[in-house]
Formats: C-alpha cells, structure tokens, sequence
C-alpha cells in the first residue's frame, strides 16, 4: 500500500538553503540530495552514489 503522503509536494529545504554545494536533506525518512545546476536549476537524487555507496552530498557540482 503507498502512503498518500508520498504523493504530495513537501518543502524540504529554503532557497537561501541551496548554493554552489549539494545539500543533504530527509523527507520521509529517505535520505535526499539536492543541487543546483550551472543554469540555476534545481535538482533532487537519492543521496547515495548507486556505484560506490557513498553520499552524494558529500561531493561537488561539475556543470550539470
């Protein structure tokens, strides 16, 4: 059964909160990542490299 809660739209995080590095957020127990783009866009990702396991918030922005 899904949780309707999944479903919505939560704020995770302000605007001011997101800069040149990525940011490290939970939302619903889930551990998430967000990142800015070189054109300003803003992007969310699970927060773990599926090859090496390691955080992706823990890393840098190259681009996009």
């Amino acid at each position: 059964m899904r949780m309707i809660e999944s479903s919505l739209f939560h704020p995770v995080a302000l605007v001011d909160d997101l800069g040149a590095a990525p940011l490290a957020v939970q939302l619903l127990g889930r551990d998430l990542v967000l990142w800015r783009d070189a054109r300003g866009g803003v992007h969310a990702a699970t927060d773990r490299c599926p090859h090496r396991g390691a955080a992706l918030s823990m890393g840098r922005v190259h681009g996009d």
